[in-house]
């Protein structure tokens, strides 16, 4: 039985230190698993012949053997291990990553896992031919976003801030907002040279992970940040900013000349010539987002971003494609889609269980998300029974923040076509209903156009509310979205439902209106 027992352990270190130099993947995991069992089971029957006392001298130089062959086999278990994890990591053995790309199998493991993205359409079997139809176009744009982000302008040394590609959405994305990333890597230092222009508001952020909730467990993935109100602007509103982990008093002096820099009031840079972003070791994203009050007057912020020498002897060259960075590359990109979709589906399921409310995320949920820390949001799901359901919106004394928004999504979180319709408002385009609490009150229906509605109740109030579509949509995402507020604690906004208008502009709320 015990030489059983050496002839498993021995067949079992053959497979593992074969899948190991030759696969990497979890089957390794696995026998580990069964190595661990296999050795119980070994000192359990050791445990038993020693109980039994049987087997006289013989057996006991017949075990000391044993023993010594199983310690053996042991050391070579854990040498093969070691020596495994070191190939990984140092990237000696290329072969694995050549066959990779040689047979294909990287490519089919690419669009299998493509396919398998399509599982989350139809995981919910109450969704609509429509919900099903953005559904699958949201994927689609997950796909840009991922080979964009992964594939392509990913050199750390030489990276590039550049825009979210076109109508990639999610994760209620601001309709206000022109996102732009860059990939970097925390063990280096970088600068951000621009100009400010004259966008309402821009903020700069380093995270951690391959998509939003990735490195959850690490300070929500965020690193550092810094917005527009921290820049240190020269006369003709340009800036730097200096990305590192370390304070760049050490190592860098810029070349910018700022006048009357007493009057700046960001004590964070103590008089300095730049703005310094905090970078953890594992930070791998800049996300920029700049935000308009007004598309049509304002011009966004120009930035241009480029690494930093670590001394005199580092000559920063381009890198050559090979196989290991195509095979990292298009395993990002799959994990950016598989993990951004199921997280904010998973969000999504977590809203409806409150239908027609608003309620702030967990903190620690919301950080992993890649979230701006000076910006609260309220989510929430709205659900209709009938065409002619409103749901009315209202918030208190709106004033207190430096902007604000509303918007309407769909399922999936996507921001609706706020270019074509009225699915979105914010600061200064809202009406307020001049009441004692200086209401903002918005209303929420599902026809295309809001001259659809009953024309007296709509004539009666829509110079006092603000009107929104769902475009159609009975159910759906909402988001309301407060940034530098005032005060601690933002007041929850409140929702009520109304069978139609005509009920809601005959309310105890718009009496006066009457």
């Amino acid at each position: 039985v015990v030489s059983l027992n050496v002839l498993l352990l021995f067949i079992l270190i053959t497979l593992q230190t074969s899948i190991y130099f030759f696969y990497y993947n979890i089957y390794a995991v696995l026998l580990i698993s069964i190595f661990i069992v296999v050795l119980f089971f070994r000192w359990l029957i050791f445990e038993w012949f020693l109980a039994k006392g049987e087997g006289g001298l013989g057996w006991k130089i017949f075990s000391a053997i044993i023993e010594k062959i199983y310690s053996i086999f042991y050391l070579l278990h854990l040498y093969v291990l070691l020596r495994a994890s070191e190939v990984k990591d140092d990237g000696i053995n290329k072969d694995n990553y050549d066959q990779k790309v040689n047979s294909m199998e990287i490519w089919t493991e690419f669009c299998d896992s493509l396919k398998k993205s399509g599982e989350l359409i139809i995981r919910n079997p109450d969704l609509s031919t429509r919900d099903k139809a953005e559904g699958m176009r949201y994927l689609t744009r997950l796909i840009r976003g991922g080979l964009e982000n992964f594939v392509e302008n990913t050199d750390v040394d030489f990276p590039i801030i550049r825009p979210l590609p076109f109508n990639v959405k999610l994760g209620a994305d601001n309709p206000d907002n022109y996102y732009q990333f860059a990939t970097i890597d925390g063990k280096y230092n970088y600068k951000i040279t621009g100009n400010r222009g004259t966008i309402y508001y821009i903020s700069f952020g380093a995270y951690e992970g391959i998509h939003p909730g990735h490195k959850e467990k690490e300070k929500g993935g965020r690193a550092g940040v810094v917005e527009d109100e921290e820049l240190v602007l020269d006369e003709n509103n340009n800036f730097e900013i200096i990305l590192s982990q370390e304070d760049p008093e050490t190592f860098y002096k810029s070349e910018i000349s700022i006048k009357n820099n007493n009057n700046n009031n960001n004590k964070k840079n103590n008089k300095r010539n730049y703005t310094w972003l905090q970078l953890s070791k594992n930070s791998e994203r800049l996300i920029i987002r700049q935000s308009y009050l007004d598309r049509k007057k304002e011009v966004r912020a120009d930035l241009y971003i480029e690494r930093l020498p670590c001394d005199e002897k580092d000559i920063i060259i381009p890198t050559v494609l090979n196989s290991k960075q195509l095979v990292t590359k298009l395993q990002g990109t799959t994990l950016f889609i598989q993990g951004a979709s199921n997280q904010f589906y998973n969000w999504t399921t977590a809203f409806s269980s409150k239908p027609n409310e608003l309620n702030v995320l967990d903190e620690f949920v919301s950080k992993a998300a890649w979230a701006d820390t000076n910006i609260e949001i309220f989510h929430g799901y709205y659900t209709f029974n009938t065409v002619e359901e409103v749901l009315l919106i209202s918030m208190d004394k709106i004033h207190y923040c430096k902007y604000w928004n509303f918007q309407v999504n769909n399922f999936w979180m996507e921001s609706l076509d706020y270019d074509h319709f009225d699915v979105t408002i914010n600061t200064i385009g809202a009406n307020t209903y001049k009441d004692d609490n200086d209401s903002v009150h918005i209303i929420i229906h599902q026809y295309l156009h809001h001259n659809q509605l009953p024309n007296d109740s709509y004539l009666q109030l829509k110079d006092h509310v603000n009107f929104l579509t769902t475009v159609g949509l009975n159910h759906g995402t909402m988001a309301y979205r407060f940034v530098r507020s005032d005060i601690k604690d933002i007041p929850k906004p409140r929702t009520t439902i109304f069978s139609n208008l005509t009920e809601l502009s005959q309310s105890d709320l718009f009496k006066k209106l009457n």
